[in-house]
């Protein structure tokens, strides 16, 4: 293996796989999103809209991950080397893909963020090959020249590397410290690439697997820049983007997700965010720091843009939970980030059709950490009750949660009965039977304000309320003087 450093001009090389919603031509299904670990053995992550052939996923305190549709099932490869990992990535499945329980993908309470790619036929290819040692061998199977070719070894512990076709011939990187190294990719062809007989790529008996990628106008761009050291510099030709990676020779590899805190990029190594290399992706293309990863002034940078779909959505609801405490319902979410989210509202319906609002609480506008939110329902509806969230953003649009269903019971002796419930009037029926000789009866509208109050007794009677009250919904709540010992809803048209 012999390693080239360019004395004169350093070569710097940065690879950008960046998504944005509108483009003239087809968008290529290609989504970035973020995620909390919960430490689960089957977490799925759903949602994308297509079954993915390439996944990438990275947090702060663990090596990038990625595996491909070619590798064998529940097979992930390490950034930084090593046989695939069972239990990583498990499964890719037609909405997205399933975790497993390991700490590189899926730690509780940790966020990391992905790249999901689908196979597109002249545009982005996955593949695989089995090494026979004879350099300068031919690799076909693509129906494009590519541009750009990725390298994943199956079978021995090498990183997976890449190179470009402006990087020039028989030059290829890993994705941490790697200088320029030759014998490995040497070469683009109309239908495939050319390998040397490095290890990393073409070890008789092994397996490999590749990712091919070419420049398609709208869909993938390849392009470079001279770096002029100023800060905050735009590069405006590839257009707005999502996820970045970069990696100059004989420095660690850099990655930026749509969905991080403005400045942070990602290292492929197992260290926290930095700052002052891909600042911020922009509506015309991405703003750049002064660090000389991508910004050194005379330096030459490369880059290739993908334009999909932006999967980051306004607000990513991790969790949403209730449960049943005592005399009361536990609300629970839990936000990984946040996007011009202006305010959550609790909805509560006594049927799973109707809902209506029952508490508001601010949102936190912008945020990339997760937020915890709680609400206790203190005066649930006997029986079933169905909650979810109507989460509401600063423009006004609105998406809901999904439902849950909980049952409340109340320990008591007394069995109340009104009917018909929905009713007309100011009069309904209400059959009682308990040992309580005497219940105080408190009836509020919606608001939470008290309407009326009765006193009852056993049996069964005629339950008037005043003239005054509207139509609605009300909650009754009961006592013996001492303790609740019933709650209930009734509606009147």
């Amino acid at each position: 293996m012999k390693i080239i450093y360019k004395s004169k001009l350093i070569i710097c090389h940065i690879i950008f796989f960046l998504f944005t919603v509108t483009s003239v031509l087809a968008q290529l299904s290609a989504i970035t999103g973020s995620y909390i670990g919960d430490g689960t053995t089957n977490k799925p992550i759903y949602g994308l809209g297509f079954k993915p052939d390439f996944i990438f996923v990275k947090c702060d305190l663990f090596y990038a991950q990625l595996t491909t549709s070619t590798l064998p099932l529940n097979n992930t490869k390490d950034m930084n080397g090593g046989t695939p990992d069972p239990g990583v990535i498990k499964s890719l499945d037609d909405d997205g893909f399933t975790l497993g329980s390991d700490l590189k993908v899926n730690k509780a309470n940790t966020v990391y963020n992905y790249l999901a790619v689908k196979v597109e036929p002249g545009v982005f290819e996955v593949g695989s090959y089995i090494g026979n040692s004879t350099d300068n061998r031919d690799i076909t199977g693509t129906s494009f020249r590519p541009d750009m070719v990725i390298i994943i070894s199956q079978d021995n512990n090498e990183k997976p590397l890449y190179s470009s076709n402006t990087m020039g011939p028989d030059q290829s990187m890993n994705f941490l410290n790697s200088g320029l190294v030759t014998d490995q990719i040497q070469a683009f062809n109309s239908n495939g690439f050319q390998v040397g007989k490095d290890k990393a790529v073409n070890v008789s008996g092994l397996k490999y697997h590749f990712i091919a990628m070419k420049h398609v106008p709208g869909k993938i761009f390849i392009g470079s820049y001279v770096g002029n050291g100023t800060d905050n510099r735009t590069i405006t030709e590839p257009g707005k983007g999502s996820f970045t990676m970069i990696k100059m020779w004989g420095q660690h590899a850099t990655c930026r997700m749509w969905d991080m805190l403005p400045g942070n990029s990602h290292y492929f190594k197992n260290t926290a965010s930095v700052t002052d290399r891909i600042k911020q992706n922009t509506s015309t293309g991405f703003l750049l720091g002064m660090n000389n990863e991508v910004n050194q002034s005379g330096n030459v940078y490369h880059y290739m843009q993908i334009l999909g779909i932006n999967n980051a959505l306004p607000v990513k609801l991790v969790s949403f939970e209730a449960r049943s405490v005592e005399k009361i319902i536990m609300l629970e979410w839990q936000t990984a980030t946040e996007q011009n989210s202006a305010l959550f509202e609790v909805q509560r319906s006594y049927n799973g059709d109707n809902f209506e609002t029952i508490y508001q609480v601010h949102g936190k506008g912008n945020s990339n950490e997760l937020v915890s939110y709680n609400y206790i329902d203190s005066k649930p509806f006997l029986g079933y009750s169905y909650y979810r969230l109507k989460q509401i953003d600063i423009d006004g649009g609105f998406t809901f949660s999904e439902v849950r269903k909980i049952l409340f019971e109340e320990s008591s002796k007394a069995v109340f009965s009104f009917y018909p419930n929905p009713f007309r009037g100011n009069k309904i029926k209400l059959a009682y039977n308990g040992n309580e000789s005497l219940i105080y009866l408190d009836i509020f509208n919606s608001d939470g304000k008290k309407m009326d109050s009765k006193i009852l007794s056993n049996g069964n009677k005629i339950l008037e309320f005043q003239e005054s009250l509207k139509s609605g919904t009300y909650f009754l709540i009961g006592n013996n003087g001492q303790d609740i010992i019933f709650r209930d809803r009734i509606v009147k048209l």
